[in-house]
């Protein structure tokens, strides 16, 4: 037949192969034969008829079925990715907030440093200038024809330190110690505001109920993946899913016992029975990946 198609141009192809060989669900009708056909066209019940018959009414059972089973997988593998989508949103939420805690804790800990480095050099300063006018006034209180060369020496030491520590200061925090209560005052400011932000952001993001959902997620993605390695398709099925999140890859045993503890009794003894294995490496049953 197919070398008449060839002779003829007709692309089709008639393949002899059995409907299993060829990966079709189906049940293949019998033969039926010239004589019990020709009765069928006429309206009269032959037993072979009625064997094909019941057999084109299981295949459109099966068909129905195939087409059901075909629904649910694809049900199956959005549900899957949508979890681990949710998984890797969230986790990257809660990632977010706490960087941006550690991020206000680092400012404030700079703003802290600033100020006692702030403080400390402020007060150095000033304590220079104290000895440097006391030298001064020392120097005024003299006699007129005292010598007065080691004063002299003193006060020129002690006006290079504080031109020094003047520069410096200046150098180091770009304002004039002049300026410096004023500029300690500012940041102790700052320091109050940031420390306010961060309280009102920790009260006001619940980190526990975000934990929460993070590990609904978690478990039921690993529920939903366990079921489907029951599935005649789980090749099929698990092959069609996104990559997982990291910690999603793995079901550790506390995560397998709350996974068939909230299962039905039936679910769970067919999980433990073909996919449970109690040979695991570091205490932890792993799926195929």
């Amino acid at each position: 037949m197919n070398k008449e198609f060839t002779r003829l141009g007709i692309s089709e192809r008639i393949d002899h192969r059995t409907l299993k060989a060829q990966g079709v669900n189906r049940e293949p009708t019998k033969h039926m034969g010239h004589e019990a056909w020709n009765l069928e066209k006429q309206g009269i019940i032959t037993r072979a008829g009625i064997i094909n018959r019941q057999i084109m009414a299981r295949n459109k059972e099966q068909q129905t079925r195939d087409k059901l089973a075909d629904i649910q997988k694809k049900q199956a593998i959005q549900h899957m990715n949508k979890l681990n989508e949710s998984y890797i949103t969230l986790k990257s939420q809660i990632s977010d907030f706490h960087n941006a805690i550690h991020q206000r804790e680092r400012e404030i800990s700079k703003m802290e440093s600033q100020i006692k480095s702030l403080q400390q050099r402020t007060e150095d300063i000033s304590k220079q200038n104290d000895n440097l006018q006391q030298a001064y006034a020392v120097r005024d209180c003299m006699e007129r024809f005292k010598d007065k060369r080691e004063i002299n020496a003193q006060i020129k030491r002690l006006e290079d330190t504080y031109r020094h520590s003047w520069d410096y200061y200046q150098h180091s925090f770009g304002i004039t110690p002049n300026e410096g209560h004023q500029e300690i005052e500012r940041l102790k400011h700052q320091r109050e505001k940031a420390y306010e932000e961060t309280y009102i952001l920790r009260c006001t993001t619940d980190t526990t109920t975000y934990t929460e959902r993070l590990r609904k997620f978690e478990i039921e993605y690993k529920r939903q993946r366990l079921l489907a390695e029951l599935r005649p398709d789980s090749k099929e099925v698990l092959q069609s899913l996104d990559k997982p999140a990291t910690s999603l890859s793995r079901i550790t045993n506390d995560d397998f016992r709350e996974i068939i503890r909230d299962m039905p009794k039936q679910q769970a003894d067919m999980i433990k029975v073909k996919l449970y294995s109690p040979q695991r490496e570091r205490d932890y049953y792993e799926h195929v990946r």
